[in-house]
């Protein structure tokens, strides 16, 4: 799950069971700072950004793909690409960049 492209976290299900893992804070606090500073914090603009990927299927359990795939986004969005994002993001969505 992501807002504009900032994930925040992941669902994942298998033939038994459906696991939900959140990504750590420092990602909803990005969501938090480009909805506060774009104002985009009513229920509905702030929805319209929620969305998902498309599924990718994996081999194992979904608790284990689950912690795989926070366990790759954590690394492929380190705090700097995170916080670049944001600045982009207000820019696009109408806020003031820092």
């Amino acid at each position: 799950m992501s807002w504009y492209g900032i994930p925040v976290g992941v669902k994942v299900k298998d033939a038994n069971d459906q696991v939900t893992r959140h990504l750590p804070d420092r990602f909803q606090a990005a969501v938090d700072l480009v909805a506060t500073k774009t104002g985009l914090t009513d229920g509905d603009s702030y929805r319209e950004g929620w969305g998902f990927s498309d599924p990718d299927e994996r081999a194992g359990t979904a608790g284990d793909v689950a912690d795989l795939v926070v366990a790759e986004l954590v690394e492929a969005f380190p705090s700097d690409r995170v916080v670049a994002m944001c600045g982009e993001l207000q820019a696009s969505l109408g806020g003031a960049a820092e």
